[in-house]
């Protein structure tokens, strides 16, 4: 191995890509298979982690040196005698005393961030009861935003849903929407909206009653919440409905053994505005199709809202608004 000085960080020096450009982060990767770093298309040095780790985290985990300090490179000889530094197995996982904790720092905390997340999330319809019943909580989002200078931390307050691990009774993984009530011009480039280390695509249930015979599948964690607040609305011996969605959005599908975990037939509530890619086809509208096929018989596509069963609070028509009354597509 021969080092020399090098003025630009090269990810490919360190983590090992397949020929779509993706690998395991070694921040917050689970596993071999869990490739959430990608290359940059069109870029030489460019790499990003779907998850919202920074470049300056990412280096931290791989123990890089800084710009400008020796950096190893290979020669043609020595090239296959290149090792990838192991990937850190770090535990971001939480337990019961945890989330009970965070629940409460948002219910009663008078902070500046607290007060900011109980508006955020009273403007969007969600109650102390949606809170309380489900654990959502406030925490915390470190970052590092100059890679240069990995001493400088900036922190940002974020809400956090914590994911119960099926497999592990008590403990949690924690999905954090970051600091949302920010403006605009308030919030800079390099903070990603949501933050997700060491959590798989895997099944939240904003509700899921016993003997639920059906399930109803959100996009996201939000439009949960607010369906289930219409599922709860009626009748005892109408509402044995789950209502889901996965921790992934809709550009990926949880594994089989995950979907065993969804009641009965799977009626899938997608966003259906998103802008059209080069190609004309809408993420959503893709990631629908994708999920049913994954179902495997069980699930469809609601094409329109039931008008009748609209409920009179606000809803946007992204969410509640979409419950089903025909579904013009099945997988």
């Amino acid at each position: 191995m021969v080092y020399q000085k090098s003025k630009t960080f090269q990810i490919r020096e360190w983590v090992e890509f397949d020929r779509k450009g993706r690998a395991p982060c070694p921040c917050c990767s689970k596993g071999p298979k869990d490739k959430t770093l990608s290359l940059v298309p069109k870029s030489q040095y460019g790499y990003k982690c779907f998850r919202g780790c920074t470049p300056a985290e990412i280096r931290e985990a791989l123990n890089a040196p800084l710009p400008g300090q020796p950096s190893p490179s290979f020669s043609t000889d020595d090239r296959s005698q290149k090792q990838q530094p192991p990937a850190p197995h770090k535990d971001y996982t939480v337990n019961e005393k945890f989330v009970a904790s965070a629940t409460e720092r948002l219910l009663r905390d008078s902070s500046a961030d607290a007060v900011a997340a109980r508006k955020w999330l009273s403007d969007r319809h969600i109650s102390k009861s949606d809170i309380e019943r489900l654990n959502i909580g406030l925490g915390k989002r470190v970052v590092i935003p100059d890679e240069n200078k990995p001493q400088n931390k900036e922190t940002y307050g974020a809400i956090c849903l914590f994911i119960p691990i099926p497999q592990q009774l008590g403990r949690y993984y924690v999905k954090k929407r970051v600091a949302p009530w920010l403006k605009p011009e308030q919030r800079p480039d390099y903070l990603s909206n949501w933050s997700q280390f060491g959590v798989p695509a895997t099944i939240w249930f904003a509700h899921l009653p016993e003997n639920a015979r059906e399930t109803w599948f959100c996009e996201g964690e939000w439009d949960s919440i607010r369906l289930t607040q219409l599922v709860r609305k009626q009748p005892e011996g109408e509402s044995r409905i789950a209502v889901a969605c996965s921790t992934a959005g809709c550009g990926s599908v949880p594994k089989w053994e995950e979907l065993q975990r969804l009641p009965g037939n799977v009626t899938i509530f997608y966003d259906r505005n998103d802008t059209p890619r080069k190609d004309g086809t809408r993420a959503g509208e893709e990631g629908a199709k994708k999920l049913a096929f994954a179902l495997e018989g069980r699930g469809r596509i609601a094409d329109r809202p039931n008008q009748s069963r609209t409920p009179a609070f606000g809803m946007d028509d992204r969410a509640i608004a979409r419950t089903p009354a025909i579904h013009l597509w099945q997988g």
